[in-house]
């Protein structure tokens, strides 16, 4: 057993009835939950497009009020064997009040926001973010510091390889994360994003941030769970 489940075991009635309520959400029969729950939202957030880098300073400037966000991108799909890859297109960043769509081909200077995926002291949560590191570092050369993958840490939990972002909507928020294939496939670098491109796109980012926040705060055992160094940066107790 992962040592943060033992250690909350330890601790008593209170921290067992948690960690019971835990496993039985993760180990619940997959099935197909669409209607069930209410759709998910990027709720209150201001959703922001970025185009420019103009824009682009003002956005890193923002996001940089706060060190924990949510993190995600997107590509221009390939279809055909063999093709090369497109490149990132659109990168997400949200914290609590605040979503960016950074449509990335279009902006000429992008220093601002390679420091900020570069610095140690901004927090990035994603799902699945191995794709997203390999792509930041075989373009641009930059590499992901400080980040979180969720399904990493719930690997460490459970017996499943991988829950991705619409499963943990439905399990933590039970909300219903809606995955579009045609939008997820969609052409990531057109000059003007349609407003379904923008919705599944703050949506990802969004929910990555709120399913943390809502494991931080229902289930304290997880800190447990995370990287030593997010706890030694006191980050955590600083959430909201």
């Amino acid at each position: 057993m992962d040592e943060a489940l033992a250690s909350a075991l330890d601790k008593g009635s209170k921290s067992l009835k948690l960690v019971t309520e835990f496993l039985t959400l993760l180990d619940s029969p997959k099935q197909d939950t669409t209607g069930t729950y209410p759709p998910y939202t990027t709720e209150n957030r201001k959703v922001n497009i970025v185009q420019n880098t103009g824009e682009l300073e003002r956005a890193i400037k923002s996001i940089r009020k706060t060190n924990f966000i949510g993190f995600d991108s997107e590509q221009k799909p390939t279809f055909r064997k063999g093709e090369t890859p497109h490149g990132v297109a659109v990168i997400q960043l949200a914290n609590l009040s605040e979503c960016y769509v950074i449509q990335v081909k279009k902006i000429k200077n992008l220093s601002s926001l390679f420091k900020l995926i570069e610095d140690d002291n901004i927090v990035k949560v994603g799902v699945n973010l191995t794709g997203d590191r390999h792509s930041l570092y075989t373009e641009f050369g930059v590499k992901m510091r400080a980040t979180i993958d969720i399904d990493g840490v719930l690997s460490k939990l459970t017996s499943r390889d991988s829950i991705g972002a619409k499963k943990a909507a439905t399990i933590f928020l039970k909300r219903d994360l809606q995955k579009s294939k045609k939008i997820s496939t969609s052409n990531w670098e057109v000059k003007e994003l349609s407003q379904k491109q923008v919705k599944y796109a703050a949506e990802d980012a969004c929910v990555a941030y709120d399913v943390t926040i809502h494991l931080l705060k229902t289930y304290p055992f997880i800190k447990e769970a995370m990287p030593s160094w997010l706890i030694s940066k006191n980050i955590l107790q600083k959430l909201k």
